[in-house]
């Protein structure tokens, strides 16, 4: 950065944005919800196997696969909501970094 000899990275004034990034990294389990769809995945394939051994009636096993599909779903949704909010976060600390240096190279634009 520009006037500074910090980086984002280590620069004390960006300490609270990245205890905020940092916090709602440790939340998302990842990329996502890792465990909660591995758990989804071996249910379904417990489920298949259940239906072909005949020990569960095909329509009660289409209905929790509807189930499962819908919470997928949503766990989808939430991601993708995640991911834009980050986006849009990390835009603003670039416009703000942008901002700093337009103002103290003395272009305005």
């Amino acid at each position: 950065m520009r006037d500074s000899k910090y980086c984002w990275t280590h620069d004390p004034s960006f300490e609270e944005e990245r205890q905020r990034a940092a916090a709602r990294g440790g939340k998302t389990g990842g990329r996502g919800r890792p465990s909660e769809i591995a758990e989804i995945k071996g249910e379904l394939h417990q489920l298949a196997a259940d239906v072909v051994a005949g020990e569960v009636v095909r329509g009660d096993a289409a209905v929790v696969s509807q189930i499962y599909n819908t919470i997928l779903g949503a766990i989808r949704t939430d991601l993708k909501r995640r991911e834009q909010e980050e986006l849009v976060e990390r835009l603003e600390a670039l416009e703000g970094v942008l901002s700093e240096r337009k103002a103290g190279s003395g272009y305005y634009a």
